[in-house]
């Protein structure tokens, strides 16, 4: 007698088999979700971060539009040009001096967009992996298991052709984010002078791009009406605005437009 050991065939092989693309399937979903889980639960926590800012930062708008004489000036400015919204949300920013808040949600962002693009770049190898092994399709296990009941398989090469264009616009939306990501990484650099000056010279610079004047009276008591309706003891005039302009706002402008990432491109 052959003592050898034989070969499995018809029901053996194909629980041998049914064993194997069980674990590959339970292994890599385990893999999936578990990353999966860790991305969206950092995401979350940075879009609920995000959400609270916001709230914070339009209560400061609606209490500054609640001050006296705040409507009439911004109403000034916007005759002149410019958009009132923009306005409130500097004047929230630079009333809040919420510069290292804004950073950290800026840098929160750039990493959810990575983790994102990293997510969507793992999906798409995973997927075009399963596509790509014919074993995964029940045609290739015809002749394998010598079966004749089952007359009708799918088309093989048509199934495996259904994710190419998904996989492809996957690594395309990937890109994308990582393209996305690169510009937070830019603006993330312009941190160092992330100051309440910058943002106090950024409105200035757009009041004068929007309305071609400064309006440094105008503009002043505007200033003093936000920081009035939160106690602060900041003074502000036309005089020291304009000293502030020759001071600050130069450089800082310069550096803005430096080094703000073109997005023509």
């Amino acid at each position: 007698m052959d003592d050898k050991p034989r070969p499995p065939h018809g029901a053996a092989l194909a629980s041998q088999s049914s064993i194997s693309l069980d674990s590959f399937v339970k292994d890599l979903n385990g893999k999936t979700m578990s990353g999966q889980e860790r991305s969206t639960s950092s995401q979350d926590d940075d879009d609920a971060d995000y959400r609270e800012w916001q709230q914070h930062i339009e209560s400061k708008k609606q209490k500054i539009l609640k001050a006296p004489a705040v409507s009439s000036k911004l109403r000034g400015l916007a005759d002149a040009g410019a958009d009132t919204e923009k306005l409130l949300l500097g004047l929230a920013i630079v009333v809040s001096r919420d510069s290292k808040e804004i950073h950290k949600h800026v840098k929160g962002r750039r990493h959810a967009l990575r983790r994102m693009a990293e997510g969507l770049e793992s999906a798409s190898s995973e997927l075009e992996r399963a596509f790509s092994n014919p074993l995964n399709f029940s045609s290739a296990w015809k002749t394998i298991l010598f079966s004749f009941a089952v007359t009708e398989f799918p088309d093989t090469e048509k199934l495996r052709q259904l994710p190419v264009g998904l996989i492809a616009g996957m690594r395309k939306f990937a890109s994308a984010l990582r393209g996305e990501e690169r510009i937070l990484g830019k603006l993330i650099r312009l941190h160092p002078r992330m100051t309440d000056n910058y943002y106090l010279a950024g409105i200035v610079s757009y009041i004068k791009e929007s309305t071609g004047s400064f309006h440094d009276e105008l503009f002043a008591d505007l200033l003093q009406a936000a920081h009035d309706a939160f106690g602060s003891k900041r003074q502000f005039s036309a005089e020291s605005l304009k000293k502030f302009r020759q001071r600050h706002a130069p450089s800082l402008v310069r550096f803005r437009r430096k080094s703000e990432p073109d997005s023509s491109g």
